[in-house]
């Protein structure tokens, strides 16, 4: 008779899994395997092959300690240099997860899916594909910390200290490829404030900084939908910065070209004026203002990093920028919040790296701001084209 493996939840050595892979072995060398956990015995894509590489083993490691009985199992498991306490610990928490629909990345987009696309939630899956690396977080070459990682992962990228992506595509696709995908959104166990997106390649976004649920969406606008960035404060790794003179691709921002209509006239509230005046002047002392205190302090993290100075100084530091990043974004919204024009699509001056001559639709939006807030009507509207493009 052939019996289907344990469940997940089951422990061996207090870890979940082990008893099930230890049992598919078990199986599989009497022959006895039901087909379908046959071929995916050890598979690198699959449950089991996060599980090995969680732990650094081989399968060869759980062939051999399944030769054993449950109890020496157990103890042979626990004497593998990889396997601590912490990282069983670390496994358990999200093993249940492991393979299901949705996992990890549900949670992380349930502000998008609330948005006023909600109802084409039913048109796209969300697939999660864990890779385990050898070491956790990402490399930071102006700090002087070099990761190890599945991805390759970095921050730096193009110049700009919180631009972080992978140049390994290789390897992007080969673990995308355990799933099905038309987009790819990768999530970097990292505290740090961080990411980037890329239109119609990928985005990459920390996953442990307060604003990563705006991270992730506002990544996501850039390399879904191809939004543009709306900002204009902001440094950037751009050298070459778009012209004033040609109408840009990108659906959110416009230069307002003579003779030609606005861009998404059809959205723009009754009797705004076009160009919108707005409280750009005093946005533009508060915030630039604010933006160099953030990068004294990043500047004197890195600085401090690359000379060795205490975990518990660097620690604080850091502490201290993310508590100016809160109150940054507090101020901001509070200006912002005061404005006659707040809630109205109009063409506010200021977007797309440029002060002047670029115009985004709103006055706030999550591709101008962080925070937890909506995307504008425009940008909304381009992500909705864009699923809908993809359910076709």
């Amino acid at each position: 008779m052939l019996i289907p493996p344990p469940p997940r939840s089951t422990r061996l050595a207090g870890c979940m899994w082990l008893e099930r892979i230890v049992y598919k072995v078990r199986m599989n060398a009497a022959g006895i395997l039901l087909e379908e956990y046959r071929h995916a015995l050890g598979a690198k894509s699959g449950v089991d092959g996060a599980f090995l590489n969680h732990f650094f083993l081989t399968l060869a490691n759980i062939e051999a300690i399944a030769l054993l009985p449950d109890d020496e199992a157990a103890a042979a498991f626990l004497r593998f240099p990889g396997v601590t306490p912490e990282k069983i610990a670390f496994w358990n928490e999200i093993a249940p997860n492991l393979g299901l629909k949705g996992f990890p990345m549900e949670g992380r987009v349930s502000m998008a899916l609330s948005g006023p696309y909600k109802h084409l939630k039913d048109k796209f899956n969300i697939r999660g594909a864990l890779r385990f690396s050898e070491e956790s977080g990402c490399s930071e070459p102006s700090r002087g910390v070099y990761k190890r990682t599945a991805l390759g992962a970095t921050y730096d990228s193009l110049g700009s200290e919180r631009y972080m992506l992978t140049e390994d595509n290789r390897d992007l696709r080969d673990i995308a490829g355990a799933v099905p995908y038309d987009a790819v959104f990768v999530m970097v166990n990292q505290k740090r404030y961080g990411g980037g997106g890329i239109y119609n390649f990928y985005c990459t976004f920390a996953t442990d900084n307060q604003w990563s649920p705006y991270i992730f969406l506002h990544e996501f606008g850039h390399s879904f939908a191809g939004l543009a960035d709306e900002y204009f404060t902001s440094s950037v790794a751009y050298v070459d910065l778009p012209p004033t003179t040609v109408e840009p691709r990108e659906p959110n921002v416009t230069v307002l070209l003579k003779g030609r209509p606005l861009k998404w006239a059809d959205l723009a509230t009754a009797g705004t004026p076009v160009p919108t005046p707005w409280e750009k002047a005093g946005f533009e002392v508060l915030d630039l203002g604010l933006q160099k205190e953030r990068e004294a302090l990043n500047k004197r993290i890195a600085a401090r990093m690359r000379e060795g100075a205490p975990q518990e100084e660097v620690d604080a530091i850091k502490a201290q920028a993310e508590e100016l990043s809160a109150e940054h974004a507090k101020l901001i919204d509070a200006y912002l919040a005061k404005s006659k024009f707040k809630g109205q699509v109009g063409a506010f001056e200021g977007a797309n790296y440029i002060a002047r001559g670029f115009y985004r639709p709103a006055l706030d939006c999550i591709m101008f701001t962080k925070g937890a807030k909506p995307f504008c009507p425009v940008c909304a509207r381009a992500i909705e084209r864009t699923i809908a493009r993809y359910g076709e």
